[in-house]
């Protein structure tokens, strides 16, 4: 039996990024055979239920990361060594933290890091799938990334990141790390259309395989129709009513988007009346990274003119279930990535409506593959004329839209497992 580490980017509370845990899950299975998954966990953050798979949970190494990082006085000796070094900044954050794992202090001193890379040794296979830590506005995601790829190149003999998702990147401390990140990695894929390939061809000849394959929930299987309409009902929808999903929730996770609400009651009234149906609110998220979505319909109906036309799908915890509803709508508006790759992935044209430059290299990179009538409009920057442009065409052309939507599919599914299928041919080579 093979031994998967799975660095699944903490995926706490957030159907979108559970869905790539699961996806990940499953697709390795089918892949590799019998496997036993090894699940990195932070206390009792929420995890979606992993029934069905043989998995053994461990303390998360980033709970050990961030502390050390905190800490403002490392020991004497990985200061003096770093200062030899001529480190500065986060390369400094990186040789210090590189420094205490490598020489078993921190095995030592902190029994939830030991317990992590006794099993981290043991793995035949590190699987990285899930965040987005490789942008501007988490440096620290970038420092941890390096150092989590690097160490487990010291332990296990294949290691490959799975379906990334860049940007922006303009800030000039994140090249050598993304460097020093890469040149440990076998197997890199993205799933955007073009900036994040393109990207690390700027970094220099690194040794990894690389490849575009869409994101890693993108073939994630939907629920069966009886499991779907008993969900559309507890909103209040008719088996026959037509809606749009759209989304909305509190942070793009550089900002609060409260002051948004506005414009996205606009957008919603603007909807309704093109498309001619009903909005369901889809609620993605349930914990305190990522904030309760369902939180804000009622602050969406009070800034509606027709808030009699928005329903909300009751918080939801199954993955294939949402995917199976936002499967039924006429086309996705709001701002949650996920949600557009579930209705993507099923034919269902999207109207990204996002805020600030980490989204909008999320969107535009999802929208790249499919063209119009989907779109990635700036909320913050759109001009009325605009938006209510973009929401008459996606209304008029959603049903056209869906025959050039199954050719992108068709492609993305012919590259959607190349990463895993690369892993497993890895591993036969080196006798795993």
């Amino acid at each position: 039996m093979r031994l998967v580490f799975l660095d699944h980017g903490e995926a706490y509370g957030n159907l979108g990024d559970e869905a790539m845990l699961q996806s990940a899950l499953r697709r390795l299975a089918k892949h590799l055979g019998p496997v036993r998954f090894v699940v990195p966990r932070q206390e009792r953050r929420p995890l979606p239920s992993l029934a069905g798979f043989d998995i053994q949970e461990v303390p998360s190494p980033y709970t050990t990361f961030a502390r050390l990082l905190d800490d403002p006085q490392p020991p004497w000796w990985a200061r003096a060594v770093v200062d030899v070094m001529r480190r500065r900044g986060m390369e400094r954050e990186l040789a210090i933290a590189e420094l205490l794992a490598r020489s078993g202090r921190l095995a030592a001193i902190d029994g939830d890091f030991g317990a992590f890379q006794s099993a981290l040794r043991r793995c035949d296979l590190f699987y990285g799938v899930g965040a987005a830590d490789f942008n501007d506005f988490f440096p620290r995601g970038v420092v941890y990334k390096a150092w989590l790829y690097r160490m487990a190149r010291r332990f296990i003999p294949v290691v490959a990141v799975a379906a990334q998702g860049f940007g922006p990147l303009d800030n000039p401390e994140l090249r050598p790390l993304m460097r020093q990140a890469f040149s440990a990695v076998d197997l890199l894929s993205f799933r955007d259309q073009r900036f994040s390939a393109a990207f690390t061809q700027t970094l220099g000849p690194l040794p990894c395989r690389t490849a575009i394959v869409g994101d890693e929930a993108f073939s994630f299987p939907a629920a069966d129709a009886g499991r779907r309409d008993a969900a559309i009902s507890s909103s209040g929808l008719g088996p026959s009513d037509l809606f749009v999903a759209v989304h909305w929730r509190a942070t793009d996770y550089t900002q609060e988007t409260h002051r948004f609400i506005p414009d996205l009651a606009h957008a919603c009234d603007l909807i309704a009346q093109h498309a001619g149906a009903k909005l369901l609110f889809v609620p993605m998220s349930y914990d305190v990274h990522s904030g309760h979505d369902i939180e804000l319909v009622d602050a969406l109906r009070s800034k509606m003119r027709r808030p009699d036309q928005l329903v909300a799908l009751p918080v939801q915890h199954d993955v294939a279930v949402i995917k199976a509803v936002i499967g039924r709508a006429l086309f996705t508006a709001g701002l949650s990535y996920h949600v557009h790759v579930f209705g993507l992935a099923q034919g269902r044209p999207a109207l990204i409506l996002y805020t600030g430059e980490y989204y909008r290299y999320k969107s535009e990179g999802l929208i790249g593959f499919y063209g119009p009538p989907s779109a990635a409009i700036d909320l913050a920057r759109t001009t009325p004329t605009g938006l209510e442009n973009a929401i008459a065409a996606i209304s008029v052309g959603a049903d056209a839209a869906r025959p050039s939507i199954e050719d992108a599919n068709t492609r993305l599914r012919a590259v959607n497992d190349w990463t895993i299928e690369m892993a497993a041919r890895r591993l036969a080579e080196v006798g795993r």
